[in-house]
């Protein structure tokens, strides 16, 4: 239970923070370039894997947004 709840975490800030830069008009490669750094200092120590996964799980995030998604409350 205690990683279900870590993994909601994480993936409810990542597609907020991805919204929120989306919505200021950031460009999709500025978000990859500079959430990871953000991310790595919040979660990277919960995940394994982190520096390999999250460039694919930025660009989903992204691409899912482009189509207006709303953000996750």
């Amino acid at each position: 239970m205690k990683s279900v709840s870590r993994d909601i975490q994480f993936l409810t800030f990542v597609w907020n923070a991805v919204h929120e830069s989306l919505a200021k008009g950031t460009t999709p490669a500025r978000i990859q370039a500079s959430l990871p750094a953000t991310l790595r200092i919040k979660f990277g120590k919960a995940y394994q894997d982190f520096d390999t996964s999250i460039s694919y799980l930025l660009e989903m995030m992204i691409d899912k947004q482009r189509l207006q998604f709303a953000p996750i409350t």
